[in-house]
């Protein structure tokens, strides 16, 4: 197998970078600080921040803008935190199979005729 003389050499061709030099539509540093600032004073979720600041900042942005900011500075995963209220009762441990049965649902044979089933229920 032969390789060509083309393969073998780099072409150091000097390229203008393609990355994008500005961003006029971008949020002001300044707005950004603002979110910041109020996240750490209040230490609530992205909704109680956006709150905050157009209405008592009078600060006009967007919720998505005010969540966006905050994961580009992980302050924000996205995720909703797993709450469990302290009155929710544990679920009971199971000793026997068909200990433990649902009491809302009615389970009706496939087999029984509806007149049967009409009696049962009334």
């Amino acid at each position: 197998m032969s390789q060509s003389r083309l393969g073998a050499y780099t072409w150091n061709i000097p390229t203008l970078s393609s990355r994008p030099h500005s961003n006029p539509r971008a949020i002001p540093k300044h707005i950004v600080q603002i979110v910041m600032e109020v996240k750490g004073q209040l230490n609530r979720c992205s909704e109680v921040v956006w709150h905050y600041i157009n209405g008592k900042l009078g600060i006009k942005i967007s919720l998505s803008s005010v969540r966006r900011i905050l994961r580009q500075h992980h302050y924000f995963d996205g995720a909703r935190k797993s709450r469990v209220r302290k009155d929710n009762p544990r679920r009971p441990l199971i000793t026997a199979p068909g200990e433990l049965i649902k009491t809302d649902t009615f389970i009706m044979s496939v087999h029984t005729r509806i007149d049967e089933s009409i009696s049962i229920l009334s």
